[in-house]
């Protein structure tokens, strides 16, 4: 009994430590607001994946949910995710212009504020005609 009693207080400090930690849902966005459909290419550890994203639409290229604050990825760096880049899709003499892969390109936002610093956040970027040249 003394056992059983253990483990329902040992369980229940446990979840009281875990419930005091926030929790974020992070997401990285590229919205495509220009006139022209986009080919993102993303490479990471010598695999490729590509996605095609629409004009005047938007794609999450990383989504994550995790315990921790919503600062702690305010620096928007995405060294951690592999390298991305751009083409546009039936126009062979244009390019984007933007580097997907300077972090200082990026608008971090926090959409959506709980307890302890967690909530919703996310870093966009914004491609536009005037990115395309």
């Amino acid at each position: 009994m003394k056992l059983l009693q253990f483990n329902f207080i040992a369980s229940l400090f446990v979840t009281l430590l875990i419930s005091c930690d926030p929790g974020v849902d992070y997401s990285r966005i590229v919205q495509n607001s220009s006139s022209y459909d986009l080919f993102l290419i993303h490479e990471f550890d010598s695999i490729y994946d590509t996605a095609i994203i629409e004009k005047n639409s938007e794609y999450s290229v990383y989504a994550w949910d995790a315990i921790g604050r919503t600062s702690e990825y305010e620096n928007c760096h995405p060294e951690q995710l592999g390298s991305f880049s751009l083409k546009v899709i039936g126009y062979d003499s244009l390019n984007v212009a933007i580097d997907l892969n300077n972090p200082t390109l990026w608008t971090f936002s926090v959409l959506d504020k709980t307890v302890n610093g967690g909530g919703k956040c996310e870093c966009r970027i914004i491609i536009s005609d005037f990115d395309i040249n």
